[in-house]
């Protein structure tokens, strides 16, 4: 498969922005279980967990913690 100006690689696909951020929306939705509008750790640890049942609690709580920017316990 060819890349970039030719060169041997993965071949590079633009998506459209709007479609990325309705299935984020979409996957969003499907984990804000008690329809806050954020998410709480016991989402994210039942979402990862889904996706990859070898995760840790103690990774996902990183990987939170990274994404809860406010510090608020949730991520909107």
């Amino acid at each position: 498969m060819s890349g970039v100006n030719g060169e041997k690689g993965p071949v590079l696909t633009v998506r459209d922005p709007g479609e990325e951020k309705a299935k984020l929306r979409a996957l969003f939705d499907e984990f804000d279980v008690d329809n806050s509008g954020e998410l709480e750790l016991k989402e994210v640890l039942s979402l990862v967990k889904q996706q990859n049942p070898l995760a840790t609690e103690a990774d996902v709580r990183q990987l939170f913690d990274r994404m809860d920017t406010d510090g608020n316990g949730h991520i909107e």
